[in-house]
């Protein structure tokens, strides 16, 4: 699976969602911001600003990440994935599992 364009994590995300039908404006804008807020939460947990997080890796969180924020559960989402967040730390924050590059 290669790297999502953002329309396409729109998409993932409404279909998370549950949203079956057409959003009205402030919908489209509560779920794009829940995306743009997931994004900059796990990077900042991931120790990495520029970490992409919409390849096969980690769109996953990204997107769960996102429900969570758009029903207002960013607290739990934190508790209920602790050790992903941790892993996502451990991996980008310092590199624990990484190839190291021949480069």
């Amino acid at each position: 699976m290669a790297v999502l364009t953002p329309e396409q994590v729109y998409s993932r995300a409404l279909n998370r969602m549950g949203y079956t039908w057409e959003l009205d404006e402030k919908q489209k804008a509560d779920v794009e911001a829940a995306i743009e807020e997931a994004e900059a939460l796990l990077r900042d947990r991931a120790g990495s600003p520029e970490l992409d997080l919409t390849g096969p890796e980690y769109i996953g969180l990204l997107i769960n990440c996102a429900w969570y924020i758009v029903n207002k559960r960013r607290a739990e989402f934190e508790e209920d994935y602790r050790a992903e967040i941790v892993n996502l730390r451990l991996v980008e924050g310092f590199g624990c599992g990484k190839e190291e590059s021949t480069v």
